[in-house]
């Protein structure tokens, strides 16, 4: 089983009509499932519970599940930082640590950083991540 950019789709759908059916926690236990046999899945299933189910708390905890399978994609861990503004700078921090030149994980700190008002490490980080894809 394998996810290609078309379940993103598809997931939105069945997550709607379950949600249409009052079965949401059915659809839950499907994206686990679905994640723990493919780790790639997760982000077609992390939208689907937050966006069209609004369901963060179970998109956190999915992400938590994939990475405790598999650490190595960076996404997962900018992903967490969206979800969980509050902890941001962890995250994205994180995400930096596998991959220094995460575009999104330098854009995202730079921002957590501007937003928290520490504007000497929000410029050092937009610095970076400029240097890394300049405009």
């Amino acid at each position: 089983l394998r996810s290609q950019p078309q379940d993103s789709g598809s997931l939105q759908r069945l997550a709607q009509l379950q949600q249409d059916l009052h079965e949401e926690e059915d659809f839950v236990s499907f994206v686990h499932s679905l994640c723990q046999q493919d780790p790639r899945a997760w982000k077609p299933a992390c939208r689907a519970l937050h966006q069209q189910l609004g369901r963060t708390a179970d998109a956190v905890q999915l992400l938590l599940d994939v990475l405790r399978s598999d650490t190595s994609d960076p996404q997962v861990f900018c992903y967490l930082a969206r979800l969980q503004p509050n902890q941001a700078v962890h995250w994205y921090s994180q995400a930096l640590a596998m991959n220094s030149g995460c575009f999104a994980a330098l854009v995202g700190l730079a921002d957590a950083y501007r937003r928290a008002k520490n504007f000497t490490e929000a410029a050092k980080m937009y610095k970076i991540a400029h240097r890394e894809r300049p405009l």
